[in-house]
Order: C-alpha cells, then structure tokens, then sequence
C-alpha cells in the first residue's frame, strides 16, 4: 500500500484502492449479510445503528445518507488500532466498500464520499452515500 501511495498518483491511488473493496466484501459474504435489507434502506440504517454502532440520517427526499462509523479508531481490518499508522489513501476502499453495501442494498450503483477520516486528520470516518 505505500509503494502504491509513493508512485502513483492519487487518482490512480484511489481507484487501486476502491477496487481492492470487493475483496474484503466477498470474505465478509455480504450479500448474504445485505440480503434481507434488499429494497430496504431505512431497515439496512436502523442494522447499522444498532448491530455496528453506526449514526445514521437517511433523507429520502435528497435520496442522500450521512453515515458516521462513530469509532474513534479505523475499522480497516489491514490497519492496527496500535500502531498509529496514517494512510489517507485507504480511505478509498472505504468508500468503495460502502458503495458495494449500499448499492447492493438499494439495488443500483450508488456513489459514496468520505466526508471526514481518522487517517485525514478528523476524529471520525464519515460519509455520504447519495443513491
């Protein structure tokens, strides 16, 4: 990952990254997990208040969501929570995880954008999924 960052651009970074989210989806077997929120994007925000301790606002009418992770640590299992690394790159495959897990949810592509990040300086990873 730091060579990636070291020689190449940050576009080319960033869709390295994005791309390398599908990796960690399918080990998770998220279909599986998103399948019963299919069509279902109010019950899919109360299942990530409640099981991941998310804070969620969903405006149906600008078909837009907020999404705070609410740590204040990185959940990229490739990052230790001790080792105080910073990688702000990263924070592509993020986005391009919650792309795939909102998508699949909504049932069309979806764009997300990392609004705030631990690794860029903030004291929360946050983001805005518009559907």
């Amino acid at each position: 990952m730091v060579s990636v960052d070291k020689h190449t651009d940050e576009k080319l970074s960033c869709d390295l990254l994005k791309s390398c989210a599908c990796a960690h989806y399918e080990q998770l077997e998220m279909d599986g997990v998103l399948q019963p929120f299919e069509g279902k994007v109010n019950g899919f925000c109360s299942f990530l208040e409640q099981q991941w301790g998310w804070k969620v606002k969903y405006n149906e009418g600008a078909n837009t969501i907020l999404a705070d992770e609410n740590k204040n640590y990185c959940v990229c299992p490739m990052m230790s929570h001790d080792n105080g690394l910073i990688y702000a790159a990263l924070c592509c495959c993020s986005e391009g995880y919650a792309e795939l897990m909102f998508s699949k949810v909504a049932g069309r592509p979806v764009e997300a954008t990392i609004l705030s990040s631990l690794h860029r300086g903030d004291d929360r990873c946050k983001y805005q999924i518009k559907l």
